[in-house]
């Protein structure tokens, strides 16, 4: 796992957060289709609200451009191979608990169906916080399988990079990589996820042919 500290600017913060008001809608999980198909549905794990930087308006963006080409350049990846941004949103709860609250219980990134697919397992995830949260505010990232676990508290600009799948074999998920989103009780929580395939992701998703 690798933390940067200063990963973007607060006007490419800014930017992600701009792109994504108004766009939020219930986020789900992955799941298979009565044709076997991999698909969104509903999941009890996760009750945050996302969209996607996938508009003409957002993808040209200079300054969604120019963290995409960084995340690229960090990574080592094509930046084809990433899938579009999932933009990220999570509203407080009065207590860590409560129905109210926005979380994502611990989870993998890896999704077992997609070795199968043109794009490939995904290998890297690179999660960006895009505001703060203040420290006694919930919303951290927690990986839950290191030992001992550890708590990434958001703060503007921060991001972390990860793997899903093991280096010596990278069919393989890594199981020491879950990890959960926390709820947030102080202010709000706004987030960027780059998921990276090991192969193109962007040619076979224009064709309809990362699902199946």
């Amino acid at each position: 796992m690798v933390l940067f500290h200063a990963f973007l600017s607060a006007t490419e913060a800014d930017a992600f957060i701009g792109h994504g008001k108004g766009k939020y809608t219930e986020s789900r999980g992955v799941g298979v289709d009565e044709h076997g198909r991999m698909t969104d549905v509903k999941t009890e794990i996760r009750t945050s609200s996302h969209t996607w930087c996938q508009t003409a308006e957002c993808l040209a963006d200079p300054l969604v451009k120019s963290v995409v080409t960084r995340v690229s350049a960090v990574t080592q990846t094509p930046e084809e191979n990433g899938e579009f941004a999932q933009l990220v949103y999570y509203q407080a709860c009065p207590k860590a608990d409560d129905k109210s609250c926005a979380f994502y219980r611990r989870h993998s990134d890896y999704i077992d169906g997609d070795q199968h697919h043109n794009q490939g397992v995904r290998i890297y995830t690179l999660f960006m916080y895009l505001n703060d949260v203040p420290p006694d505010g919930g919303g951290g990232t927690r990986f839950t399988d290191l030992n001992p676990p550890i708590t990434i508290q958001p703060v503007r600009g921060k991001a972390i990079l990860w793997p899903s799948v093991l280096e010596d074999d990278p069919g393989t998920i890594d199981p020491r990589t879950h990890h959960e989103a926390l709820p947030v009780t102080l202010g709000e929580k706004y987030g960027a996820n780059f998921w990276i395939h090991m192969h193109d992701f962007k040619g076979p998703h224009a064709t309809g042919c990362t699902m199946g």
